[in-house]
C-alpha cells in the first residue's frame, strides 16, 4: 500500500514540474527573457555588487578577505534582506567567479 503511494507522489510531482516548466517557458518566450526562481543580488542591487569588487580589488596593499568586504559593505549600509550584515560566503557568491 505504501509502495503506491509513493509511487503515485512521484507521478504527480513529475506532472507538477512538467507543467510549471511548460508556463516558466511560455512567459519567458512572451517577455523575451528567460523567467527563473529568485532574482540575483546583481539583478537587485547591481551597486552593491559594482562595491564589493570595487573592495575586492580596489587597493592592492590593503587587500580585504571575504569577511572584511562582508564588515566594510555592512559599515556602508548594504545589508541583506533580512537587515543582517552578508556573510563572507555571501560575499563570495555576489562577487562571483574570481
Amino acid at each position: 500500500m505504501v509502495t503506491i503511494m509513493a509511487v503515485s507522489a512521484q507521478i504527480e510531482k513529475k506532472r507538477l514540474v512538467k507543467k510549471l516548466k511548460a508556463a516558466r517557458d511560455r512567459k519567458s518566450l512572451q517577455q523575451g527573457k528567460r523567467i527563473e526562481g529568485r532574482k540575483s543580488y546583481r539583478e537587485l542591487s547591481p551597486e552593491l555588487v559594482r562595491e564589493a569588487k570595487r573592495l575586492r580589488h580596489g587597493n592592492r596593499k590593503q587587500h580585504l578577505s571575504l569577511r572584511g568586504i562582508s564588515k566594510k559593505l555592512s559599515e556602508l549600509g548594504y545589508v541583506t534582506n533580512s537587515g543582517r550584515p552578508f556573510s563572507a560566503g555571501q560575499v563570495q557568491r555576489i562577487l562571483g567567479p574570481v
